[in-house]
């Protein structure tokens, strides 16, 4: 009985590593059900997106193996053309806040924190907040508006959802001042995977920002009005 015992833990191992083996395709990428790369291992499909400022180009690397959701709202904002032409919406000495205050399209993008990602340096790119209720300790994520730290501010772990960091042109975040503008942005890199993983996300999503007025990059009347600028 016990060599039987034995002959059939070792047939079931075998098994489970053909059957590992076969869901990994050698890219460094796993699949769902459907078929579609999820892309979420560190290294695999990696993500950044570049902004063009009127003094200097920096570089954020995104992070969608802790943040996949947030990571793809963000893409799709950019290649949207979203942020093309937008001001600097706020400076000060912890952080340098980009996006919309006022006009918010109605959707959400759930919380994803990390246990892997802290606000335990410069650099740190993250989504703001929104109140939820009238309760003041809830929450959620503002959708477009999002801030990258020039100190660490480890009071905000827990508090903010993180989804990338800096990794060139921190001296451009740094000096970078409420009133700057987007010349450019750019995702560089496929987040094809992201799109195709959770499609019905993205779908609800790109109909509040149609709705909201944000036309897409290519579509007649999308041509943005660079702003003057001030320097």
């Amino acid at each position: 009985m016990k060599r039987l015992a034995i002959q059939t833990y070792r047939i079931s191992a075998v098994l489970l590593m053909l059957g590992l083996a076969a869901c990994n395709d050698g890219s460094g990428t796993s699949k769902d059900e459907s078929g579609a790369n999820k892309g979420t291992e560190p290294g695999a499909n990696p993500l950044s997106v570049v902004f063009e400022t009127d003094r200097g180009t920096f570089e954020i690397r995104l992070r969608p193996d802790l943040a996949p959701l947030s990571v793809m709202n963000f893409c799709n904002l950019v290649q949207r053309g979203f942020y093309h032409g937008m001001e600097v919406s706020a400076s000060n000495q912890v952080a340098r806040t980009l996006g919309e205050t006022k006009r918010i399209p109605p959707y959400m993008v759930e919380p994803e924190y990390s246990s892997s990602l802290f606000f335990d340096r410069p650099g740190v790119i993250a989504w703001s907040n929104l109140p939820r209720s009238s309760e003041n300790d809830d929450y959620t994520p503002h959708p477009t508006r999002f801030f990258i730290t020039v100190q660490p501010q480890e009071r905000w772990n827990l508090q903010y959802v993180p989804f990338g960091t800096v990794e060139g042109g921190g001296a451009i975040v740094d000096s970078t001042a409420t009133g700057d503008w987007v010349r450019s942005a750019k995702v560089k890199g496929d987040p094809t995977w992201l799109y195709e993983t959770y499609p019905d996300r993205l779908a609800t999503w790109n109909a509040a920002l149609d709705a909201a007025g944000h036309k897409r990059a290519g579509e007649k009347g999308k041509t943005p009005v660079l702003p003057v600028n001030s320097n």
